[in-house]
């Protein structure tokens, strides 16, 4: 009985992945952090090298969490891209950091009006600097820009559900509040309205390409393996889609989408960002802008299917 179990939770694709889950052990966890620990105070000699170095530790212990390739070598190997990446950030972090120090070695000395609230300020400012910099160190995929890594940053979150860490990542363009889910445990990536084998419904096309460049540098990172929707309205047949409303689809294709019809999804909304309208495509369509005579179309294709059926 227990030797069938295990074979069922080894098949079963929403089975935790992480390598805790698979037989790591919380101490070796507490020996890779230390060991981690150490090269990144190493490498961080420089001062410069900082933020990108904690990049490279924290991508290094994700992939540990999960079961994935941990070597130090593969961690070595990111450390160019994150300098290029990061450099910028590299520099302005500590020369923030000085400047912010001083200020607030001259609030002490009594010769400022004021000096003690002119102290506090830079202090309260100093802990932000610190903050941002380590949540772009967490938000930083390769090639992802510094700007867009502080960007990322601020719209991504964490929720521990005890030991097990869910991302959340803002991903505006459908609508300002949508948002994605990464379960790093099984690999899905959680996409609501925005990306689905259905109509994409697109309010703000800037905003939702940079959407969709985010999230699949965050797939193609983390190793996800569906992205999961919130409908289906594709058929089997690449490019018919069912109507409008429609309850009855026996020819739909499954739910789960892969990594690379994300990024057919990407390439097909940049191509189509400067031509308002509704553009349908072999797994998906997207309407970009309001589309009222498209909609319209698919309202009386609904009346349509309704009376045929009747």
């Amino acid at each position: 009985m227990r030797a069938n179990r295990a074979d069922e939770t080894e098949n079963d694709g929403s089975a935790p992945r992480g390598g805790l889950a698979n037989g790591t052990t919380r101490f070796a966890l507490f020996g890779e952090v230390l060991l981690v620990g150490v090269i990144v105070l190493v490498l961080s000699l420089p001062v410069v090298t900082v933020v990108p170095v904690l990049a490279v530790g924290v991508r290094h212990l994700g992939r540990f969490l999960v079961g994935e390739n941990d070597s130090l070598r593969r961690m070595l190997r990111d450390l160019p891209p994150a300098m290029r990446d990061l450099w910028t950030l590299g520099l302005l972090t500590p020369a923030a950091l000085v400047l912010l120090a001083y200020n607030v070695w001259f609030a002490r000395t009594g010769l400022q009006p004021g000096g003690q609230a002119f102290g506090v300020v830079n202090a309260v400012v100093a802990a932000g600097v610190v903050v941002v910099a380590l949540r772009v160190a967490g938000a930083w995929i390769p090639g992802q820009h510094w700007w867009r890594s502080v960007r990322a940053a601020a719209r991504c979150a964490r929720l521990d559900l005890g030991g097990r860490v869910l991302e959340i990542t803002g991903i505006p363009g459908h609508h300002d509040s949508s948002i994605s889910i990464l379960d790093p445990w099984t690999g899905f990536l959680l996409t609501g309205d925005s990306v689905y084998p259905g109509r994409l419904y697109v309010q703000d096309m800037v905003a939702f390409t940079d959407s969709l460049d985010r999230l699949l540098r965050l797939a193609e990172s983390h190793g996800v393996r569906h992205v999961l929707g919130c409908h289906i309205e594709m058929s089997r047949t690449p490019g018919r889609e069912y109507p409008l409303g429609a309850t009855y689809q026996p020819q739909e294709p499954p739910l789960q989408m892969t990594v690379s019809q994300l990024r057919a999804v990407r390439d097909a909304a940049v191509s189509v960002a400067d031509s308002p309208g509704a553009h349908v495509f072999d797994d998906f369509a997207i309407f970009n802008g309001p589309c009222r005579m498209p909609i319209a179309r698919q309202r009386v294709r609904r009346v349509w299917t309704f009376l045929c059926r009747s």
